[in-house]
């Protein structure tokens, strides 16, 4: 008997779940999105002066491509992608193993995420110069001799609480010496979607007939009939779908997964969703100035002490990183003509800090709408000895980070979820008690099964989106092999 599959979402934990199923015999997958397969063009200079340019193309995602049926309360507040592909087609392509620092998170599931890394082989363009990413990275990635000089002076630095190396970005594209005729950068990176994205896969895979795509369809709700085992969604509040399906795998992202939740049953009022606080930091590098190429990240740097678990992205200088950092730090775009000889050392840092130490919004219902509101807010105070220590001992690489910059909360970082946390310490993270089993499910859902950043255990500080993949792939291993399909 054919089991009928659907997935919910075109992002890179729908994708998971598509790799595994795709294994699987006896399944006919459905994948549903808000949108439609877009037509992918990825040529041309996004720092030409005809094109939009990847900050524009990204502010076009929120006013074009967003789910607007929420009320917000603050400014920049943070609503669910409808875009084919999700948010992994505006991403940085920074990707990140699980670290021994959140082993206690993940020892209810009893299982190495990081052991699922080899399914992805074929799928992810993992380019880095870190030997922890040797066995699986395809290219490198290229690094001037400014930044290979500062991480040795941070690797010669006698202090265990701090930790660095090489970042690993996931890229959509090889990496060669062509030359921009444009900008003067690279080819591979200027390109649109140079970054990785989950979207040319799944198109591959619509195009190739292996999965059936449902496009501009939205879920309101779903609900279940246990008698036949089978799920049953709706577009609206009174509106069901004409098909029924076997299983639901829901990677709508925490958002959207978390508006699911909300109209799906009646005795949940409210979601908290946690966040990843982001502070965009400028920097100045005292050593010689350098020609960088590509405006991804250089490096990773961490800071854990008993108060803290920080981690930053180091961007080293390039031309094309001003016009980027501009939307990070206002404060660019006056300062950049009159200092340009000056900038030339500059750099940039996005310092991420853990969950427990981050802000928090919540969603509310209040008469018949979805309210997104702040949440948590951390007391600075407790962070400034942490983040004050962490940037003397930067100081010792000959990094000085300005007292400037700018401090993203309530999930304007991008980088939220585990609203649903499976853990050991689900009680002191998710006070409104609202949790899935380690299948990804929530109250009685039997066969739906959630794959987002909305059940991860924790969300570790930087790179999230390799992590949500895994742990996708996880799930949807798990729930098969439970119902024998």
């Amino acid at each position: 008997m054919i089991k009928k599959i659907l997935i919910i979402g075109s992002g890179p934990s729908a994708l998971s779940a598509c790799i595994k199923l795709l294994k699987e015999k006896n399944v006919q997958i459905y994948l549903l999105d808000g949108k439609d397969l877009m037509n992918i063009e990825n040529s041309g200079c996004i720092y030409s002066s005809t094109h939009e340019g990847s900050q524009s193309r990204y502010k076009k995602l929120f006013k074009n491509n967003l789910d607007n049926s929420f009320k917000t309360t603050y400014k920049d507040a943070p609503k669910p992608s409808l875009q084919f592909g999700g948010y992994s087609t505006v991403w940085g392509g920074a990707i990140n193993i699980l670290e021994n620092d959140y082993e206690e998170y993940w020892s209810v599931i009893k299982e190495d995420i990081n052991s699922l890394i080899p399914n992805f082989e074929n799928i992810l363009e993992i380019s880095s110069n870190s030997d922890k990413y040797l066995q699986y990275q395809t290219q490198e990635l290229p690094i001037v001799k400014r930044e290979k000089k500062l991480l040795e002076r941070l690797k010669k630095i006698n202090n265990k609480k701090l930790s660095s190396d090489f970042s690993s970005i996931a890229m959509s594209t090889k990496i060669d010496k062509n030359i921009c005729q444009e900008c003067g950068e690279y080819t591979w990176s200027c390109k649109p979607y140079s970054a990785w994205s989950s979207h040319s896969l799944i198109k591959k895979l619509v195009d190739a007939e292996k999965i059936i795509y449902l496009q501009n369809t939205s879920v309101y709700k779903i609900e279940e009939n246990h008698t036949d085992n089978t799920c049953t969604i709706y577009t609206d509040k009174h509106t069901k779908y004409d098909l029924e399906f076997n299983k639901i795998f829901v990677g709508a992202g925490a958002i959207g997964s978390s508006k699911i939740v909300l109209n799906s049953f009646e005795d949940i009022s409210k979601i908290e969703i946690h966040t990843n606080d982001l502070i965009s930091v400028p920097s100045i590098n005292l050593s010689k100035k350098d020609t960088k190429l590509h405006t991804f990240t250089d490096l990773y740097i961490k800071y854990k002490d008993n108060k803290s678990n920080l981690f930053s992205q180091y961007y080293g200088y390039s031309e094309n990183l001003l016009k980027l950092s501009e939307n990070a730090v206002p404060l660019v775009k006056y300062i950049k003509g009159l200092l340009k000889p000056l900038l030339r050392y500059s750099g940039g840092i996005f310092l991420y800090l853990d969950q427990e130490n981050s802000s928090s919004f919540v969603i509310e219902k209040e008469m018949g709408e979805l309210v997104i509101k702040k949440g948590h807010e951390p007391k600075k105070r407790n962070l400034f000895p942490s983040i004050s220590t962490f940037f003397l001992i930067l100081l010792k690489a000959r990094i000085i980070c300005l007292p400037f910059g700018k401090w993203r909360k309530y999930g304007t970082s991008n980088h939220f979820g585990a609203q649903f946390s499976f853990s050991n310490e689900t009680e002191k993270r998710n006070k409104l008690n609202i949790q899935s089993d380690r299948k990804g499910r929530i109250k009685k859902m039997k066969n739906v099964h959630f794959i987002d950043s909305s059940v991860l255990p924790v969300l570790a500080p930087g790179p999230i989106t390799f992590i949500v993949m895994l742990n996708a792939y996880r799930i949807t291993e798990e729930a098969i092999s439970e119902t024998k399909i």
